[in-house]
């Protein structure tokens, strides 16, 4: 279940919604196949007159950081970059899968679209 609120960096909490964005996160491969992990996440407004920070983004526990292109399972995956037999991460050209999910993490590795 998502929650109605996020934490800033300040430590505030908000649930003042500033707009909504699709993130896409690159996953590990399934059968030699990229898997991109497609998520709706909502940018808040801060509070707090004293941050530096009027808006920040929804983070997902486990799953995404500020900032964070990857999946922590491929965050750590020095090759994930660097193009392979058919392309980055090794995937056929065109073969990357994109999983479109809302509902929060249990959701994007619940299932997957081909």
């Amino acid at each position: 279940m998502r929650s109605s609120t996020a934490v800033c960096r300040c430590g505030e909490s908000s649930a003042r919604v500033h707009g909504r964005y699709v993130r896409r996160l690159r996953d590990v491969a399934v059968g030699g196949v990229g898997v991109v992990i497609e998520l709706w996440v909502r940018r808040f407004r801060c509070d707090n007159a004293g941050c530096p920070a009027v808006t920040f983004a929804e983070q997902i526990a486990g799953l995404t950081t500020p900032h964070s292109r990857y999946t922590p399972l491929t965050a750590g995956d020095v090759d994930a970059d660097r193009p392979g037999p058919g392309g980055p991460g090794g995937s056929p050209p065109g073969g990357e899968h994109r999983h479109h999910g809302g509902q929060g993490h249990a959701a994007a590795y619940g299932q997957v679209r081909a």
